[in-house]
């Protein structure tokens, strides 16, 4: 039973999961994460690995942005006259008995 206990603290070094979370299903979802993440590490040090873990999640946050992190949409690259010669002007709605502020519409 000390892996359960050196689990959680080693967990509780690093937490991921706030205690004031609306949507229940991502707070579990981070523990998920969290979980894994740690038993990733711990199949790491078992095969002969010597970072910390520390060092083990910063090493996996660059690799995952350097994966999942560039856009792969590249941005139309439109000057402001491009944009301003169509008919894309907001216009202004006048409030209703529903709606009491005034909004715009494109």
């Amino acid at each position: 039973m000390g892996g359960v206990d050196k689990a959680d603290q080693c967990l509780s070094y690093y937490p991921t999961v706030r205690n004031q979370q609306k949507k229940y299903y991502l707070k579990i979802f981070r523990q998920i994460l969290n979980q894994s993440v740690w038993n990733s590490f711990v199949l790491y040090k078992k095969n002969g690995g010597t970072m910390s873990h520390l060092d083990f999640r910063l090493q996996l946050v660059e690799e995952l942005a350097k994966i999942y992190g560039e856009s792969k949409h590249s941005s139309q690259n439109t000057t402001s006259s491009d944009r301003l010669n169509g008919r894309h002007f907001p216009s202004h709605i006048q409030p209703t008995q529903k709606k009491k502020a005034p909004t715009k519409i494109c």
